[in-house]
């Protein structure tokens, strides 16, 4: 049994639990604006779909081509 068998249940579950976008409902009730958090829960949105957006997919690539040294 390795460590991801015990991690990513764990994480699973605790994924059921976390409601990011409750932390953003209370800073925009009191007036406070929080763009970072809006765009981060945005990104951590599309990394959760099944189907990954073709900007995501043209990063990977140029990251994989740059790391092997083709141009």
């Amino acid at each position: 049994m390795g460590r991801l068998d015990l991690v990513v249940p764990a994480v699973r579950s605790g994924l059921g639990l976390f409601k990011p976008r409750s932390l953003l409902v209370q800073p925009g009730l009191g007036g406070l604006p929080v763009p970072a958090l809006v765009s981060a829960l945005g990104d951590f949105d599309s990394y959760r779909r099944r189907r990954g957006t073709a900007n995501i997919i043209q990063a990977q690539r140029r990251l994989v081509s740059r790391s092997s040294g083709c141009a």
